[in-house]
């Protein structure tokens, strides 16, 4: 059996922010997402939407131009990891940038993401670790670290989910 494949090159001439794409993801809703350098750039099949960094900062938006990878959790919520360290949260649902934290501190520094089915969790760079939380319609985290005793050292290397 023969099968006709179609494939298309899509490039900065058809809208993408940067021809370096770093990771490709599509979410629940069928949107294709690229990381690249120069933005993250969601794809709907014909046209590219370019998301960048807010320069005035205040507001939760992209963190860094500088996109290394997508993914989504269970409550539709696509978590963004960037070249500075810092995770930026997308809610599919309203469209919008969000303050995962629950208490402005979206601009702490993480490197790594664990998506549970009960919590997404943020650690790195000897910060200790965020456990982040969606319940009736808001965002909870706590921080667990050397300095408010919850842990021995600042240094996490995994979290992992025990039975």
């Amino acid at each position: 059996m023969l099968y006709n494949i179609h494939t298309e090159s899509l490039t900065t001439s058809n809208g993408l922010s940067n021809n370096t794409v770093r990771h490709i993801y599509q979410d629940s809703k069928g949107f294709i997402w690229f990381s690249t350098l120069n933005g993250l750039n969601r794809y709907d099949g014909n046209t590219f939407r370019t998301f960048l960094p807010d320069s005035i900062g205040e507001l939760p938006s992209l963190a860094d131009g500088r996109v290394k990878s997508v993914c989504e959790d269970n409550h539709g919520f696509l978590w963004i990891s960037t070249s500075i360290d810092r995770f930026s949260c997308y809610d599919l649902k309203r469209d919008c940038f969000v303050d995962y934290t629950g208490c402005e501190a979206f601009k702490e520094q993480y490197a790594y993401i664990t998506l549970l089915s009960d919590a997404v969790w943020l650690w790195g760079r000897g910060k200790g670790c965020r456990r982040v939380c969606y319940k009736n319609d808001r965002f909870y985290s706590d921080v667990f670290c050397l300095e408010n005793g919850t842990l021995d050292t600042n240094a996490v290397s995994f979290i992992v989910k025990s039975k």
